[in-house]
């Protein structure tokens, strides 16, 4: 899929591979914003991401610019059984924000997971992280109550 942006430049939004791995786990651990703020890990580790790439249930997407540089990237679970999916992240390296470039993968995921057959979709959002906030009511997701993020190991 090759999206063209207004300042001109081309952004493809492709499937997430193995050849991403190393830049989508360096820019999980730098972002604050995808931070738990428990003693869980803080980021996705590359056994994990490589099954998921290979999951059916898996919708994980990478935004490219026209030099193959990496933008961005977006992981989200489906679970067919419900129909419903939950995002986990949608992250954007510094330089590609305020570009678009979340707005294209959280419209390129949930074209995915339409044609997957989901009617639900949900994702947590720190309560400081207005602008993953702002992006989500943009694309008709309602703000719902303050939660506690919990966490356990097993």
């Amino acid at each position: 899929m090759s999206i063209h942006f207004p300042y001109n430049a081309c952004m493809n939004i492709i499937r997430m591979e193995s050849r991403h791995l190393e830049e989508v786990i360096q820019i999980g651990l730098s972002e604050e914003d995808l931070h738990t703020r428990t003693d869980t890990p803080e980021f996705y580790g590359r056994e994990t991401l490589e099954r998921w790439i290979g999951s059916l249930n898996g919708v994980l997407l990478v935004a490219e610019d026209e030099k193959n540089t990496l933008a961005g990237f977006s992981i989200t679970s489906y679970n067919p059984d419900s129909r419903d999916a939950y995002i986990h992240c949608i992250a954007t390296r510094a330089e590609f924000r305020k570009k678009g470039v979340g707005g294209l993968m959280l419209e390129a995921t949930l074209e995915e997971l339409r044609q997957m057959g989901c009617n639900f979709v949900r994702c947590l959002i720190a309560l400081d992280n207005e602008t993953s906030a702002k992006l989500f009511v943009k694309y008709d997701f309602k703000l719902g109550d303050k939660f506690y993020y919990v966490a356990r190991n097993l």
